[in-house]
């Protein structure tokens, strides 16, 4: 989250721009109103749904 005071999220912008830069795919995603954990609604249900796309594309049956 973007008020994360003990992982800071410039550092998920730092690991997101190194993975782009090896050519990996990545997307990042920063909960301006969330910590360290998410734990409001919305956030949690986004948080979920990118975690089901993701397992989805890359371990469902359609995945390489």
């Amino acid at each position: 989250g973007a008020m994360d005071r003990i992982t800071p999220p410039s550092q998920a912008l730092e690991f997101h721009r190194a993975l782009r830069l090896q050519g990996v795919k990545t997307v990042l995603a920063t909960y301006p109103t969330e910590g360290h954990g998410v734990r409001a609604a919305a956030p949690l249900i986004d948080l979920g749904t990118r975690a089901v796309l993701w397992f989805e594309e890359h371990l469902g049956a359609n995945s390489k």
